[in-house]
């Protein structure tokens, strides 16, 4: 695997533990290579990250699948906020970084008293080498649950410079990996989610390439992951200035890939010490990242996919294909569910009628560990 740089100092990562892992959000209908995946750090500035073999952990077919819509209340208070911070009536141009600012892009562009408009192309195709696009004073720039994905120091260098060119309002939503780390909440981790900065990290680095963070505030509720949010433009009078690539003051060091790996590894150890075979229930990262470690520790047990999405369904991750929730069957003795609605319930009544030595636990209690 080539030498890849930070994409936040540029510098090189060193890595500690390498692995063989099959796409988590690839739903093909035929079977396909796993890719090489390594966890590390950067030498620098210490962000935790992950390197992949291939581009495709940049998200980049995805866009047509992403079916991706936030909560009514964190779309209200995202886009007023960005409302607040326009100089209207002054007519501005919203530019989406992927599918994933869709929602935000059409509510804001739904404003009274604005003259906003969606510029149609997305910033990034996830192949490219370069951002084709000149930014005008006012626009707005939303890079939406998306900066943790990008593979490439000199596109996000590119974006920042561009940005710098005019006075524009930009947007950054991050899920806050340290809140859940603190919490003892270890399910973030995923293959295709490369970087983990900390909310300090990302604020310290936006300043230290010229912006000015004119807002920042959090999404943190009760059975809802937590994210944080930047609203930035640039200082005034630093246009393309040097941007300086130590960053190793602003120490991300909060926790280590491999440790977290080593905590979800054990606790897999000691619930499937005694399975043959187990059924997961609801398709997603999060389920498919627990089947990989199954399969890594306990390559012997017998794995069965369900899920009711017809995406999803006919489709494979390894070597293993997806199967309709109705057609679920209750043979195994391990069952795992990925959601908890009336559904979970329903589908437990039926595997303990149906076997009543079965286990029944919920994918949640794989990752949740003490808080620290």
């Amino acid at each position: 695997m080539k030498t890849i740089k930070c994409i936040f100092c540029g510098h090189t990562e060193r890595v500690q533990f390498t692995c063989q892992i099959p796409y988590s959000s690839k739903f093909n209908k035929v079977k396909s290579k796993p890719q090489k995946i390594e966890f590390g750090k950067c030498n620098c500035c210490e962000v935790p990250r992950i390197t992949t073999s291939s581009l495709y952990s940049f998200l980049g077919s995805l866009h047509e699948n992403i079916k991706y819509r936030e909560p009514d209340f964190h779309l209200k208070v995202s886009s007023l906020r960005l409302v607040e911070h326009l100089h209207t009536p002054e007519s501005t141009i919203i530019y989406r970084a992927s599918a994933k600012d869709d929602s935000l892009a059409n509510m804001l562009s739904q404003y009274k008293g604005t003259n906003i408009s969606i510029e149609p192309q997305y910033l990034f195709d996830f192949n490219q080498s370069s951002i084709n696009v000149e930014f005008k004073d006012n626009d707005i720039v939303l890079l939406n649950r998306i900066v943790e994905h990008i593979n490439s120091f000199d596109l996000l260098s590119e974006l920042v410079d561009k940005m710098k060119q005019s006075n524009v309002l930009g947007y950054i939503e991050i899920l806050d990996f340290k809140s859940l780390y603190l919490k003892g909440d270890y399910s973030f981790l995923w293959d295709e989610r490369l970087y983990y900065p900390t909310p300090e990290y990302l604020s310290a680095w936006l300043e230290n390439n010229g912006f000015n963070i004119v807002e920042q505030f959090n999404y943190h509720q009760e059975g809802v992951d937590p994210f944080t949010c930047f609203l930035f433009t640039r200082i005034k009078g630093s246009g393309i200035m040097a941007k300086s690539t130590n960053l190793k003051h602003l120490n991300s060091n909060l926790f280590e890939l491999t440790d977290l790996l080593v905590s979800i590894n054990e606790r897999i150890r000691y619930l499937l010490r005694y399975v043959e075979s187990l059924a997961v229930y609801g398709i997603g990262h999060k389920s498919l990242f627990f089947c990989w470690a199954v399969k890594h520790i306990y390559p012997e047990i017998e794995i069965t996919l369900f899920d009711g999405s017809s995406e999803k369904v006919g489709s494979y991750w390894d070597d293993l294909a997806v199967l309709d929730i109705k057609n679920a069957n209750y043979k195994h003795n391990l069952h795992v569910f990925a959601f908890e609605n009336k559904l979970t319930v329903m589908l437990s009544g039926e595997i303990v009628k149906s076997n009543a030595n079965a286990k029944i636990i919920m994918l949640t209690s794989v990752f949740n560990f003490e808080p620290k």
